[in-house]
């Protein structure tokens, strides 16, 4: 196809057996007279990967917008880990990265990685920013970089590491490979199986 499609992949890491990660049943969304979302069914199990792909203009934003409370639906349910999505405490366990993620351009690498850290209410420490750095082919000294001098790649990697460093059991990265060169894709995907 010659359609530019979108991809969302989601990850999952998480200890809890008993219920789904993500679970969408018969989800409807509507604006206007356009219906997006038709009746939406799926399941996302522990220590499963989930890749969404689609042709623009196919749903897969109003998708992420609902799981994420930011649209509400027409019809249906979608649960986080058995919680119904619209209750904060559903969103507790995930972390997301957006589509165009761009970071603070006043914060250095490390001081955007310390505050994510502390907004997750996650340990922070420069050894595993480092670690973190290297797996995702990131020079380290970046640490020590303004984000305004950050490449777009630089910038996507820093928003991954920001991701991983928030230590959540549900991982929603929308378009985690944008701006990576290859090396630095296989860097990504070695360290996502390493987390599975």
């Amino acid at each position: 196809s010659q359609c530019r499609s979108r991809r969302l992949v989601v990850f999952v890491y998480t200890q809890y057996m008993e219920v789904s990660a993500v679970q969408f049943s018969g989800v409807r969304k509507r604006y206007g007279r356009k219906q997006v979302l038709k009746g939406v069914e799926f399941a996302i199990q522990s220590g499963e990967y989930f890749g969404l792909v689609g042709a623009n203009g196919a749903g897969k934003t109003t998708l992420i917008k609902s799981l994420l409370d930011f649209v509400s639906v027409d019809e249906g349910q979608i649960t986080l880990f058995g919680l119904p999505h619209t209750k904060p405490a559903s969103r507790s366990a995930l972390a997301f990265l957006p589509e165009r993620f761009v970071p603070p351009h006043f914060l250095k690498g490390r001081d955007f990685l310390s505050y994510i850290a502390r907004l997750h209410r996650a340990e922070y420490s420069d050894v595993q920013a480092k670690t973190l750095c290297e797996s995702l082919d990131l020079d380290p000294g970046a640490l020590d970089q303004p984000v305004r001098k950050f490449s777009k790649g630089m910038a996507q990697k820093l928003g991954l590491a920001g991701c991983f460093i928030a230590k959540r059991s549900l991982l929603l990265l929308d378009e985690p490979m944008s701006g990576l060169d290859p090396k630095a894709r296989i860097y990504l995907k070695q360290y996502l199986q390493a987390l599975q």
